[in-house]
């Protein structure tokens, strides 16, 4: 009985293994090229993509990934719709385009400006898409961002994602993923607000002056990156609204709590100084009571001292010192979210703070009767900002030990 009982449980188990075969027709990983990085450029009414493709040097003899190897190549493609594009991709190269692995999706200012929603709808409903690449505009094109030689890292497209990460933990660029783009384009009250990168200045004079020192007999280190995220762009149903700079940015993300450590730059009698922020608080709360929306907005920083400045010797001592960079670093915080607010949100006329989906939770009834007229209610709204600085780290102190 127990071995008949043994035998219909196994062949229980075997019996489900059937259903759980692909859903999709296989392809030979020879016949695939693994995409990590996706530009989407619109110009004269088509779509160009760029894809940047795995593939490894066989420079030294076999496969030989490392960072000093060339392991991706470039595949460019043009269509009158995204999805044209993506199958005229596979005709010029041969493989299938497998984009599963996908870490970076970058837009050109031109899709950014033409249609968000129609540039990114083929990779947010693509079965085999990725949907927590990051999604990036480009001051110019995708295709400058995407095919930009990177000496750092075994890919570029990998490099463009921690670049993209480090702006984040460093309290310099907001970060999004393509299904949290997906999320707030369907969302009547909420705008989008996606980074801005774009090439360094320097770096187009550091590749000519490089080339002139090959041919002069001289030649310089090449920079580790030539990117930079600094502005970012606001979007407000599907349509772009405008830039945010580098000061209206950071304002954004302390409103939105999204500053986990940064460096504040300020002045001290008119001298430049300096604290690190290694932890901050932010909480943003309706006002009860209120007829119109007002909010408060509380932050909480615990900073340390950095490197030491000149306005130092300008103090008779330490207590005075601290309370004046703690003051400094309050009134600096202050005016980035006054930026993020009344330059960034009310002059744009769109809601990336946030302040719909709190009012939502924290007062329904407000919130309902604002909705059909969100966006230009905004110009009414008030936020109060309360910021408190604290330094509680000085640098290395040398005691008696006793």
């Amino acid at each position: 009985m127990r071995r008949k009982k043994a035998f219909l449980l196994l062949l229980l188990i075997l019996s489900a293994v059937f259903p759980l075969s692909g859903c999709l027709s296989p392809i030979q990983l020879n016949r695939q090229a693994i995409v990590q990085g996706i530009g989407i450029d619109y110009q004269d009414g088509k779509y160009r993509l760029t894809f940047q493709v795995f593939s490894p040097s066989d420079a030294a003899g076999g496969s030989n990934i490392g960072a000093s190897a060339d392991n991706a190549k470039i595949i460019c493609s043009e269509g009158a719709t995204v999805s044209d594009a993506v199958q005229n991709g596979v005709r010029v190269q041969g493989k299938e385009l497998f984009i599963g692995q996908n870490r970076v999706i970058v837009l050109g200012m031109g899709a950014a400006q033409h249609d968000l929603e129609e540039s990114i709808a083929y990779f947010g409903t693509n079965v085999a898409s990725r949907q927590n690449a990051h999604i990036l505009v480009s001051a110019t094109t995708a295709e400058e961002i995407i095919s930009m030689k990177i000496n750092q890292g075994i890919l570029p497209a990998e490099t463009l994602e921690r670049i993209t990460e480090n702006a984040r933990m460093n309290g310099l660029a907001h970060s999004v993923r393509l299904f949290e783009l997906r999320k707030t384009l369907d969302t009547q009250h909420e705008s989008a607000v996606l980074p801005v990168i774009s090439v360094k200045e320097e770096a187009a004079q550091t590749a000519s002056d490089g080339q002139a020192g090959e041919s002069g007999g001289s030649q310089s280190i090449d920079q580790v990156s030539p990117f930079e995220i600094g502005e970012t762009a606001v979007f407000s149903q599907n349509v772009f609204r405008g830039l945010l700079d580098k000061q209206q940015t950071r304002g954004m993300m302390w409103i939105r709590g999204e500053v986990e450590s940064t460096s504040i730059q300020i002045q001290l009698k008119g001298n430049p100084a300096s604290l690190h922020i290694y932890r901050a608080d932010s909480k943003l709360i309706p006002c009860e009571g209120s007829q119109k929306p007002e909010f408060n907005l509380s932050i909480m920083c615990h900073a340390t001292k950095e490197e030491r400045s000149a306005a130092y010797d300008l103090y008779s001592n330490e207590e005075e010192l601290l309370l004046a960079l703690e003051n400094a670093a309050e009134q600096n915080i202050r005016s980035e979210c006054d930026a993020a607010f009344a330059d960034g949100a009310q002059a744009l006329v769109c809601d990336f703070l946030n302040f719909g989906n709190i009012l939502w939770q924290k007062n329904p009834s407000l919130f309902y009767t604002l909705q059909d007229n969100w966006d230009t209610a905004l110009s009414d709204f008030i936020l109060n900002v309360d910021v408190t600085v604290q330094i509680d780290r000085v640098g290395v102190e040398y005691g008696s030990g006793e």
